[in-house]
């Protein structure tokens, strides 16, 4: 499942070049290249990209697009047909795709390289995951919204007292993801008829779930 919610970035093409300023994505580049790690292999839908620290590109060939995190920055690649290689820097998320220039030395960045031979291992505790879509009221399958595992309740009530009602949005999916981006956030519940979205910092299992074709909802897997 593709990953959903980049940021594009605005203005100009910018050239991958180095910095030696730490930035607000510092854990997401130490589960990739801390503790003196320095390169290593991630695998996003059967594709395998290995990646080198503190390693950036001398040219570029598109605008950077914010993400959050190299394995975002390598889901937007595997799903570019056309890219092989890409750069993703700590200090600012940004993800240049299909780098034609030979790599660089720079502190914070990540280079990753397309393996187009590769076959990735087989995880027996991998779970297959879904579209955060319920196509059916009592599907019952986990989903993934910009990188976070999620349990899908569809057409279920949880039985919270007073939920936040954050407003209308257009699916389940811009639900759970504003839940996502609230600290402490359990929980979601989404109206199918008004679209009113409605968060719990609950664990929502906890309390009496009854069935609703009218809502669709999901818990955040921790």
């Amino acid at each position: 499942m593709k990953i959903a919610y980049i940021i594009p970035a605005l203005g100009m093409a910018h050239s991958a070049l180095a910095t030696v300023n730490a930035g607000p994505y510092n854990s997401a580049y130490a589960k990739y290249c801390g503790s003196g790690q320095s390169r290593g292999t991630v695998t996003i839908d059967q594709t395998v990209f290995s990646y080198v620290c503190d390693t950036g590109n001398s040219a570029i060939s598109k605008a950077p697009i914010s993400v959050r995190s190299l394995d975002i920055c390598a889901d937007l690649c595997e799903s570019d047909g056309a890219c092989d290689k890409a750069v993703w820097f700590r200090d600012n998320g940004n993800c240049w795709l299909s780098t034609p220039g030979s790599d660089t030395h720079a502190p914070g960045q990540i280079a990753i390289t397309r393996d187009r031979t590769a076959k990735p291992s087989p995880d027996p505790n991998h779970i297959q995951t879904v579209p955060p879509v319920c196509n059916n009221t009592n599907s019952r399958q986990v989903t993934r919204v910009s990188g976070q595992g999620w349990f899908l309740a569809c057409g279920t009530r949880f039985g919270v007292t007073r939920p936040n009602q954050v407003g209308k949005v257009e699916s389940l999916e811009r639900c759970i993801d504003t839940c996502n981006q609230r600290p402490g956030c359990r929980s979601v519940m989404w109206n199918r008829d008004d679209r009113y979205c409605y968060v719990t910092d609950k664990n929502s299992l906890e309390k009496e779930v009854t069935q609703n074709a009218s809502i669709d909802a999901a818990i955040k897997i921790e």
